[in-house]
C-alpha cells in the first residue's frame, strides 16, 4: 500500500526493512529529467544562438529560485520516518527546489574547476576554441598548410586537442567527485526537509491559487 505526504505519492520500504535506494534514486532521476532546468540544459553548443539561449535560460531560472532562507531553514528538517516518506520528500523537493540545486551544483562546479588549476585551463582553452570555431562558421574555410579547414575539422582537431588536456587535468576524478558530492548534498536535503511545511506555507499557498 502506498502513504501520501504533502500530496505527493510515495512508496513503502522494500521487504525485509531495507532501504530500497535504486528506486528512491530512479524516483529522483525522473524527477530531473522532467524539470525544464534540466531540459533547457540539452542546448545544443554548435548553435550560433547558444549564448542567447543560455542568458535567457539563466534568466528564467532565476525567477523560479526560492528563498534560501526557506531552502536552508532548519525548522522544516526532520528524520523521515521510512523510506517511502524519504522518497516522497526528495521527488516533491527536486521539483520545487530545482532552481536551488542547480546553483548548488553549478557553486560546486566553480569550486572544483578553482581547486584544478591545470582543469581550470583546459576548460577555458575549449572555450575559448569553441567560441573561435562558432565565429568563424559563417566565414571561408581556413586554410593552414595548404589545407581547408571547415568548421567541421576544426572541431575535431579542437576535441583531439581536448582530450589530452582533460586526462592531464584528472577531468574524470573532478567529474566524480562533483557527481558524487552533489548527489550526496541534494539527496540528503530533498530528504530531510519536510515538504508538509512548504505545502502549508503562504507562499506556497499563493502559488497553486495562482496556477488554479
Amino acid at each position: 500500500m502506498g502513504n501520501q505526504e504533502g500530496g505527493t505519492a510515495v512508496a513503502t520500504p522494500s521487504s525485509g526493512g531495507f532501504p530500497d535506494i535504486s528506486s528512491m534514486m530512479s524516483g529522483i532521476s525522473g524527477a530531473l529529467r522532467e524539470n525544464p532546468t534540466v531540459q533547457e540544459m540539452s542546448t545544443d553548443m554548435s548553435d550560433p544562438n547558444f549564448m542567447a539561449k543560455v542568458k535567457k535560460m539563466f534568466k528564467t531560472r532565476m525567477e523560479t529560485l526560492r528563498p534560501w532562507n526557506e531552502f536552508a531553514n532548519v525548522s522544516y528538517f526532520s528524520k523521515p520516518e521510512s523510506v517511502g516518506q524519504a522518497m516522497g520528500r526528495a521527488s516533491f523537493n527536486v521539483r520545487y527546489f530545482a532552481t536551488n540545486y542547480f546553483m548548488i551544483f553549478i557553486g560546486l562546479f566553480v569550486y572544483s574547476l578553482v581547486t584544478s588549476p591545470f582543469l581550470l585551463l583546459a576548460v577555458a582553452f575549449v572555450l575559448a576554441g569553441s567560441a573561435g570555431i562558432l565565429h568563424l562558421s559563417d566565414k571561408p574555410p581556413l586554410v593552414i598548410g595548404g589545407k581547408e579547414w571547415n568548421t567541421r575539422s576544426q572541431k575535431i582537431a579542437l576535441g583531439c586537442i581536448a582530450v589530452p588536456l582533460f586526462w592531464l587535468g584528472s577531468a574524470g576524478s573532478v567529474v566524480f567527485w562533483l557527481l558524487g558530492c552533489s548527489g550526496v548534498v541534494i539527496l540528503a536535503h530533498a530528504s530531510f526537509l519536510n515538504n508538509d511545511m512548504i505545502a502549508n506555507s503562504e507562499e506556497w499557498a499563493r502559488e497553486i491559487d495562482a496556477v488554479a
